[in-house]
């Protein structure tokens, strides 16, 4: 009996450690962060469109299409997100589509770069669709709301607008009386079985700049209607210029033929006659971009309307006479509004669902009183670059990232963060409008002089005041062009020398940005640079190195005065990353990466070598890292299009990956702080899953993928077999006790009765 006890105890502790074993394999991660990189933000998605199922009543189901992070589900109104992407092979969903009988039929569209993706089981598996499509760049789609019987989804593209008949299976173009401008929107009328009508916002015309400079004008834009299911199409608003990017049809259409326009740089239009005339209402707001406008399903009674702009969220109650802004003290979201859906149940759960560009995924109970964060699970910002502080271990840890949503700022290491955009939509057609920022560099003195130049699609701006507010730098040069690049001198608090691109040339500027010079001797006429790298010996060698999109590698040995192209045959002539060793002046060490390798000169760049062991074959480097203690360490890193991060402890030889933890396939930045020796710690942004912190890396798999639905933590095999272990042990030891009690009690029965003796009890 005191064996038996004994026997009970034990299980039960078993029992206990195993259950503490459990958690301690999910928490595993948090307690070994060494050695694997670790997300640090910054938090949110660019979310380009939001569906709420027809039966969220009973199924809480909301899709979300993002920038970057495909497609994220939740099935219990917003609290968790997981991505449903098998089957897409593009990440950048502008638009979706859900079944009037999703309950039923399961059914969702989506729309991307490459075409429209159809799923029949609730966004489980995604199949390409584009049978008969000429054009698959789609930017805009709708669905019948009599989809049930007439199989019909419309989509708009790049070119004009495609009609489908059959559920998607195939396809026809119906641009009859379209101007062949981009379709930003359309809309399918709610009494579609009978009227057939659409609408369809077309991108308006203006003159546009080229990537390199020039110049064009686009086709007329405006907003059209079609009153034969698409086969023709007629310009109802005689404004060409204006550009609808969301198109809302009343419910009640059929009685009050209303309809509301959100346009990029119009404000709202209305129309109460069916599109036939239109007028611009709520003149009196400072708003002129909205981006997503949704009407309640219960219009008839409520008169309630949403419509999101920059950082803000209007309603209306009267049809769009006046428009009260929900969010005075910008609660909502930092950045804009781009998409908005409405509860079927709207007049009863009062649901709003927002989509707020950087910020991710919001949800109102109480129709738009108060709004929740409900971004769990959400992709996160595109990062484009990553700078940090010369002096970064002692000035308070600053990070700059850029995105689409223009600078990001951390002051402690990445903990937290804020936008650092004042000033920088000097030249936008709107205050709320900012440019893309391709660069940026910091002065040598930056803790000093908190002087920072970024390159952006307007041209070049800087910050004497740490970010806090920005400055056009280049008025002297006239026409304004895109900077892919910007880069100051290792020596910029005594020579105040900055190189830039500057549309299809490089300029230099030697007064810290007042004036600027167009370069030319030994370049050509045309070509765009992607990245400069300067030697640390500037000030002595004089020396730059210009990496360009299409026209190779360009050295100067005289301060930028002189240009010679460096590049192989066998580097092709698109440079995508460039840097030089620390040591340059003794190793003359420099690495480039192109669409055709990694290479590497140890004679600062008459001769290369391609560098192969431990690389994938075909893999693209986005950026380049080396250690600020490079003599001694002989590190450096290197940034894929698909494969992560590799490591190289040989000045880049030989290569091994360090994704452990990893969650961004594509890394489009790397930055090491002057901190590594101590502390090992790189630094690198994601295309879709915002920036990454590792210590004292290991080496791990050429890539560990995403998983389609998160755990609530992450289990390590070190955590599995502890647990299974003891699992072992516990049946092992419950089955000794099982035999244990079976045989006491034949035991007990015999001593009470002999007569039950007999050979199978033996």
């Amino acid at each position: 009996m005191y064996l038996l006890i004994n026997l009970k105890k034990v299980s039960v502790l078993l029992i206990a450690i195993t259950v503490v074993a459990i958690a301690m394999s999910q928490s595993f991660f948090v307690a070994n962060a060494d050695g694997r990189w670790q997300s640090i933000g910054p938090t949110g998605g660019f979310v380009w469109d939001l569906k709420i199922s027809p039966g969220y009543l009973i199924d809480q189901t909301v899709f979300a299409g993002t920038d970057g992070g495909g497609i994220y589900k939740t099935t219990d109104g917003g609290e968790t997100w997981r991505t449903v992407n098998r089957g897409l092979s593009t990440k950048a969903i502008p638009a979706m589509s859900i079944s009037p009988n999703y309950p039923q039929d399961s059914t969702i569209f989506a729309a991307g770069p490459d075409g429209v993706y159809r799923s029949t089981d609730q966004g489980t598996i995604w199949n390409l669709i584009n049978n008969g499509m000429d054009d698959t760049k789609v930017l805009s789609m709708s669905i019948s709301p009599d989809f049930e019987n007439d199989n019909t989804i419309f989509v708009g593209t790049l070119e004009g607008v495609y009609k489908s008949v059959d559920r998607g299976s195939s396809w026809d173009k119906v641009n009859v009386g379209l101007s062949g401008a981009s379709v930003l929107s359309i809309s399918v009328s709610p009494n579609y079985k009978n009227d057939s009508t659409i609408f369809a916002g077309l991108m308006g015309t203006r003159r546009m700049r080229s990537f390199g400079g020039g110049e064009y004008q686009t086709p007329n834009g405006g907003i059209y209607r079609s009153t034969d299911g698409g086969l023709t199409w007629s310009d109802i608003s005689n404004r060409p210029k204006i550009s609808p990017v969301a198109i809302a049809i009343s419910p009640a259409f059929n009685d009050d033929q209303l309809l509301l326009a959100g346009t990029l740089d119009n404000g709202i239009l209305r129309s109460s006659d069916g599109g036939d005339s239109w007028e611009r209402v709520a003149q009196d707001l400072i708003f002129e971009r909205f981006a997503a406008i949704s009407f309640s399903p219960f219009y008839s009674t409520d008169s309630t309307a949403f419509a999101g702009g920059f950082g803000v969220v209007f309603i209306t109650t009267d049809g769009g006479d006046s428009w009260k802004q929900l969010n005075e003290s910008q609660t909502v979201t930092d950045s804009r509004v781009q998409a908005l859906d409405i509860s079927p149940n709207f007049v009863n759960d009062s649901t709003v669902f927002a989509g707020a560009g950087t910020g991710g995924i919001l949800r109102t109970v109480n129709a738009g009183t108060e709004w929740v964060s409900v971004k769990q699970g959400k992709t996160v910002p595109r990062i484009r670059t990553i700078e940090l502080s010369p002096n970064f271990d002692y000035t308070k840890n600053i990070i700059y990232t850029t995105t689409e949503g223009g600078i990001l700022k951390s002051i402690d290491g990445g903990i937290n963060w804020e936008r650092s955009n004042i000033g920088l939509s000097a030249r936008s057609y709107q205050p709320w409008v900012y440019p893309t920022v391709w660069s940026v560099s910091m002065s040598s003195n930056y803790q000093n002089d908190g002087t920072v130049f970024i390159g952006t699609a307007d041209g070049i701006f800087v910050s004497k005041d740490a970010g806090e507010s920005w400055k056009i730098s280049d008025q002297d040069l006239g026409t304004v062009y895109a900077s892919t690049a910007v880069k100051l001198s290792p020596n910029f608090q005594y020579d105040r020398s900055i190189f830039a691109s500057h549309g299809s040339s490089i300029v230099r500027s030697q007064d810290g940005g007042e004036t600027w010079d167009r370069l030319t001797e030994g370049l050509p006429e045309s070509l765009t640079v992607w990245k400069f790298s300067i030697s640390p010996e500037y000030a002595d060698d004089l020396t730059i190195f210009a990496g360009t999109i299409s026209k190779g590698l360009f050295r100067s040995k005289d301060l930028g005065d002189t240009w010679e192209r460096i590049s192989s045959d066998l580097m092709g002539n698109k440079v995508q990353s460039l840097a030089i060793s620390p040591n340059f002046n003794e190793d003359r060490l420099v690495i480039a990466g192109t669409p055709k390798g990694l290479f590497r000169s140890n004679d600062a760049g008459d001769s290369w070598v391609r560098i192969y062991e431990g690389l994938s074959l075909g893999s693209q480097y986005f950026d380049i890292s080396i250690s600020p203690f490079f003599k001694d360490d002989k590190t450096v890193y290197v940034g894929t299009d698909g494969e992560g991060v590799f490591r190289s402890l040989d000045s880049g030889l030989s290569w091994e990956p360090t994704n452990l933890g990893l969650k961004g396939m594509i890394v489009t930045g790397l930055s090491i702080g002057d901190n590594y020796s101590r502390e090992k710690t790189l630094y690198a942004g994601t295309s879709s899953r915002g920036l990454f912190m590792g210590s004292q890396l290991q080496a791990g798999p050429f890539f560990e993928p995403v998983k389609q639905s998160a755990l609530p933590g992450e289990y390590t095999l070190l955590g599995w077999l502890v647990v299974f272990g003891l699992l072992i042990t516990v049946i092992v030891l419950s089955f000794l006790v099982y035999k244990y009690r079976k045989w006491s009690r034949q035991r007990k029965s015999l001593k009470t009765n002999p007569y039950l003796w007999t050979e199978s009890t033996k």
